[in-house]
């Protein structure tokens, strides 16, 4: 299984960026099986709550220990693939513009969605229902 951080090539495309206390990279990865993915990358400047880690997951993220992009910190990560677009430029710069305006929307709004995502799991919690 791949583990976001290591490929055949893998360059930064943005970041690192830190708000709010967390620190975002986005990098672009190619695979030895010629796919190419984007890569977000998120790390916690502290340690994340259960219900944290629990929502991340749900998210589809997945944990990697050291990661090379944010100073070797446990980072959360999830890739989107890039589809072959047989020579469609168009279509590929709709998919990157896509992609960067995506990271610049995680940059901005992860932690205070986490928090609400948090504030949910405790109000789910009190009427005895859990994630």
């Amino acid at each position: 299984m791949w583990d976001g951080h290591t490929a055949l090539e893998h360059k930064v495309v943005k970041g690192p960026e830190t708000r709010d206390g967390f620190s975002f990279c986005l990098t672009h990865a190619s695979l030895s099986d010629n796919r190419k993915f984007f890569v977000f990358h998120i790390a916690s400047d502290k340690p994340l709550s259960e219900f944290a880690r629990k929502w991340l997951s749900l998210m589809g993220l997945q944990n990697f220990n050291a990661c090379p992009y944010l100073e070797q910190r446990p980072c959360f990560w999830k890739a989107i693939e890039v589809p072959s677009l047989l020579g469609d430029s168009w279509a590929h710069f709709q998919q990157v513009d896509f992609v960067h305006r995506s990271f610049d929307q995680l940059c901005q709004n992860f932690s205070k969605a986490l928090s609400e995502l948090e504030e949910a799991s405790q109000v789910l919690a009190d009427v005895g229902l859990s994630l």
